[in-house]
């Protein structure tokens, strides 16, 4: 009949634990505790470590929105850079319709379609999916600043955070097999302590994967650190979205700016003002701006 992990020690241990006290054999004593610490604490890896892809994925998520947003910004001196085009084209517009449709466009979609804005976003919530199982996103009302995931994390169950819970069914054939080994282990009084090196070096190996596995619970699931992460990582994507779309209107008004000037002006003003005949993205990029 299955037991649980909680009944283990009861089930294996303790009766031999009782005989190795009784004959003084302390390395014996000393190998009961390590192996059963060490069945526990495989049994929590076995299944924190399912969580592992999409902490990872999450991670690799940020750091690569965080090397896109050093490309394409900063976002002061980009958005500094659009305005001026943006003034730039209406001017030159207004010289050929001063009426023109032009004059009731906003600066975030100037020359741009509503497709355009939807496309980046879509880029990245895919390149986030993809990374992470899932998405964060902003609970309504929009600007609420309140923030959930749906990347399937496994919540961590009470008997890994250290309550009497029972923890989870071990088999009576995984049972038998752990008996053998103990049986095993404890043949030799000579090799006994020589094994008790080699459990205590696999229990750090596992309990350092781990610890890896409990920081990024505390940063993804334990407020308040959840929270100021999921807002962070809002705030990129919104940042990051910013950029690519304001990146897109550079290139589209300067294509514009040229085209308009080059064509001749209609209007009262007899010569156009002077248009800097470098890009701005190659300003920008060579830190011109």
């Amino acid at each position: 009949m299955p037991i649980t992990l909680s009944n283990l020690w009861k089930k294996v241990y303790d009766e031999p634990h009782t005989i190795f006290t009784l004959g003084g054999k302390v390395a014996f004593l000393e190998l009961c505790v390590k192996h059963h610490h060490k069945i526990e604490i495989d049994k929590k890896y076995e299944y924190e470590k399912e969580n592992e892809p999409v902490y990872s994925g999450v991670d690799t998520f940020r750091a690569w929105m965080d090397g896109e947003i050093g490309t394409q910004g900063p976002l002061v001196v980009v958005q500094s850079s659009v305005n001026s085009l943006i003034s730039q084209n209406k001017k030159l517009r207004d010289r050929q319709d001063p009426s023109g449709t032009h004059s009731a466009w906003t600066n975030p979609m100037y020359l741009l379609k509503p497709g355009d804005d939807a496309s980046y976003t879509e880029d990245i919530e895919k390149k986030e999916f993809e990374l992470c199982k899932g998405n964060v996103s902003e609970l309504p009302p929009p600007g609420s600043k309140t923030y959930t995931e749906n990347w399937g994390l496994l919540n961590i169950p009470a008997w890994i955070t250290g309550t009497t819970a029972a923890g989870p069914e071990i088999s009576d054939e995984e049972v038998a097999a752990i008996k053998a080994d103990l049986r095993e282990l404890t043949q030799s009084e000579d090799a006994a302590w020589g094994n008790i090196v080699v459990i205590s070096q696999a229990i750090g190996e596992v309990t350092e994967k781990r610890q890896q596995l409990i920081n990024w619970h505390g940063e993804y699931m334990i407020s308040p650190n959840r929270e100021k992460n999921l807002g962070d990582i809002w705030e990129k994507k919104e940042e990051l979205h910013t950029l690519l779309r304001i990146r897109l209107q550079i290139q589209r008004l300067e294509a514009d700016n040229k085209r308009l000037t080059s064509s001749g002006q209609k209007g009262t003003r007899q010569k156009p003002e002077k248009v800097e005949p470098k890009t701005t993205l190659e300003l920008i990029n060579k830190g011109g701006i």
